[in-house]
């Protein structure tokens, strides 16, 4: 199996999630730290196989605030 088919899902530590909410100014349990890790992993991949059956490029960061401007025809 290749280093590629290994990796194949994104793991979210419960640290990350809890790091990320005390910077929101919330205070969270292990336990709801951990479902809410596991919540974004599979939000994470479920995004990523709709990406892929479209047959789309990679997702990148900048593509969610993407806007396309017509151009003029001339």
């Amino acid at each position: 199996m290749s280093e590629r088919e290994e990796r194949r899902f994104v793991e979210l530590p419960r640290e990350s999630v809890r790091l990320m909410a005390e910077s929101a100014g919330l205070e969270l349990t292990d336990e709801v730290a951990a479902l809410l890790a596991e919540d974004v992993c599979y939000r994470l991949r479920e995004a990523a196989q709709v990406r892929e059956s479209a047959y789309q490029s990679p997702l990148v960061t900048a593509q969610p605030g993407k806007t396309h401007v017509a151009s003029p025809v001339n």
